[in-house]
């Protein structure tokens, strides 16, 4: 990956871009292969920035996030802890 490599964490809940990199999610769209944050990964990053535009998006992503573990504890009460 090209670009800036040295660029030092804003604060301890963020990495450097390439530890950062080493993260991400590789995911199909619009017939190619993506790298993507996670959305827990996003949301550290939002926060360590403290921007106001990013407020909303971190409740939507927290409640998001709660609703998907919510999700998951279900799942494992129907089907076992086997299932994925």
């Amino acid at each position: 990956m090209g670009g800036v490599r040295e660029i030092r964490p804003l604060s301890r809940l963020l990495e450097t871009f390439d530890k950062e990199f080493r993260r991400t999610l590789v995911i199909p769209f619009l017939g190619r292969m993506i790298h993507v944050l996670s959305l827990a990964r996003i949301s550290k990053s939002k926060r360590a920035i403290g921007r106001d535009k990013d407020k909303l998006h971190l409740l939507q992503i927290a409640e998001f996030l709660r609703c998907k573990r919510a999700i998951g504890r279900k799942r494992s009460q129907v089907y076992g802890k086997a299932s994925g």
